[in-house]
Formats: structure tokens, C-alpha cells, sequence
């Protein structure tokens, strides 16, 4: 198979990959966002902020684990969203290739339909049978031509012959009395 006809898969196959390897490390990162926010600490200045005021030290401090666990959620949908994209993105131009080779294989389907078509037309083409009839004719004629070709031949010959003939006679009259005269002399002569 042609590489160009597998090239939607490819692009949609690499898609896919890079969405995944995306996912898993966002997915990673936000793992490790969320342990570094169980394990936070108050700094030596919140801590001389808050040294009276437990309860708020608590809750500013949920608050600020709340807010770093918010961040690390926002970053993981933000890279998640961005690999998502890409993966729509390999989709579209598998799409977008697929429709553009089809569009292109109809023309050139169509142009080859078409050049085929012209040389239908110019092209006389001959099967078994068409071609036997096709010599049987020509053999017909040929007999034709010869037998018209004997026939004025023979009478040529027979027209020119007549003329040798006259033209002969009339120059070789006087021996024929001669012709007579030796063929009895022949005739009369004793066999041995």
C-alpha cells in the first residue's frame, strides 16, 4: 500500500500519541503539585504571624493548600485541554487530507476515463472473430481482382495472338502451296 493512502492514519495515530504522553505527564505534574501540597509548611514570618491565632493558622493555611491544590487542577486542565486540542487538531487533518487525496484521485479518475474514452475512439479495435471476417473479405476481393485479372489477361493475349496471326497470313500466303507440296512429299515417303 502506497504510503500517501495510510497518511490519515499516521496523522491521526501521532494525534492520539501526543495527546497521551501530554495527559500522562500533566498528570504526573499534578500529582506531584498535590503531594508538594499536603507537605506545606507556614514560614518562619506566618508563623510569628499567626503564633496567637491557631485557628486562623489552620485556615490559612487549608486556604493556601486549597489554593495550590486550585492551581495544580487549573494547569492539569490547561495542559489537558492544549493536548485535547492536538488531538482534534490530527483528527482535522486527517479529515482535511482524506477529503483532498479523494478529491484528486476523482480527477485523476476522471482524466484517465477520459483519455481512455479518446483512444476507444481512435483506436479500432479487433477481436477473433471480427478479424476472421475481416481477412475473409479481403481474401473475397482479392479472388475477385485475380479472376477479372485472368480473364483480361487471356483476352490480351487472345487479341494480340489474332493480330500475330493475320499480319503473319497475309505475309506468308505464297507458302503455303510450298507447305502442301512438302507435306505430301512426307506423306509419301517410306517409314524405316
Amino acid at each position: 500500500m502506497h504510503w500517501y493512502r495510510a497518511l490519515p492514519n499516521y496523522l491521526v495515530g501521532l494525534g492520539l500519541c501526543c495527546t497521551f504522553l501530554g495527559v500522562v505527564a500533566v498528570i504526573q505534574g499534578a500529582a506531584t503539585s498535590l503531594q508538594t501540597a499536603q507537605h506545606v509548611a507556614l514560614s518562619p514570618e506566618e508563623i510569628a504571624q499567626y503564633k496567637d491565632k491557631p485557628s486562623e493558622a489552620a485556615g490559612y493555611l487549608a486556604a493556601k493548600v486549597a489554593a495550590m491544590q486550585t492551581e495544580a487542577l487549573r494547569s492539569l486542565l490547561d495542559a489537558a485541554s492544549f493536548k485535547f486540542v492536538t488531538s482534534l487538531v490530527g483528527v482535522a487533518m486527517s479529515l482535511a487530507y482524506s477529503l483532498f487525496f479523494r478529491w484528486r484521485r476523482i480527477n485523476v479518475e476522471r482524466h484517465i476515463a477520459d483519455l481512455v474514452a479518446d483512444l476507444n475512439r481512435r483506436v479500432f479495435m479487433l477481436n477473433p472473430t471480427a478479424l476472421l471476417l475481416q481477412i475473409r473479405e479481403e481474401n473475397q476481393h482479392q479472388t475477385g481482382c485475380l479472376e477479372t485479372m485472368a480473364t483480361n489477361v487471356g483476352v490480351a493475349v487472345g487479341e494480340q495472338f489474332t493480330k500475330a496471326t493475320q499480319v503473319m497470313g497475309t505475309r506468308f500466303r505464297g507458302w503455303k502451296p510450298l507447305c502442301r507440296q512438302w507435306g505430301r512429299r512426307w506423306a509419301k515417303r517410306p517409314m524405316r
